[in-house]
């Protein structure tokens, strides 16, 4: 099943992330000009958010399950990481003069919207994620390989955590043989 591997989540994640921004992009534009043929600067503008939007999601661990499973934190990342998105276009806009070129009803829209809906997509994408890991899928398995009150206390860290942690014990093998 695709849902087991977190690599393939992540990773549609991403390309979900890019589409919302795209998507609404246009639609921004449709919305204020009713024509759905945006010029090629407006293509320009959101190819190039997409790319900032891309790495600063990245660099503020929005890939990754442990950030995805807390709400709170990861709205407040992804919220944090498309406001400096939005930032570095308006500098990029200012100082290559070519913010004129650009309605700011559009950009505004497009703004707003795309943070809406990046926000109720990554909503659904926690639930989800907590769901499916609650019924055993996107676990890592875990073999624990040693004796002493440092295995036992792990063993028994792992097991109280419950399928919430994402880590299964699968086994325990004690090198002693009084274990």
């Amino acid at each position: 099943m695709v849902v087991s591997s977190p690599s393939i989540v992540l990773g549609s994640t991403r390309v979900m992330d890019l589409l919302i921004i795209l998507l609404v992009g246009w639609a921004a534009y449709w919305i204020r000009h009713e024509t759905a043929n945006p010029p090629v600067n407006y293509f320009s503008a959101i190819g190039l958010s997409m790319f900032f939007a891309a790495n600063a999601f990245h660099f503020a661990g929005l890939y990754r399950l442990d950030t995805i499973r807390n709400i709170g934190g990861h709205l407040t990342r992804l919220l944090g990481a498309w406001i400096a998105v939005a930032v570095l276009l308006l500098v990029i806009g200012f100082f290559s003069k070519t913010s004129a070129e650009y309605s700011r009803i559009w950009l505004a829209t497009w703004l707003v919207l795309a943070s809406v809906g990046l926000t109720l997509f990554r909503t659904w994408l926690t639930w989800q994620v907590l769901a499916w890991q609650r019924s055993g899928l996107l676990q890592r398995n875990l073999v624990v390989v040693g004796v002493g009150n440092s295995a036992r206390r792990l063993i028994g860290h792992v097991q109280s955590s419950g399928k919430e942690s994402g880590v299964q014990l699968v086994g325990a093998f004690a090198v002693d043989e009084d274990e």
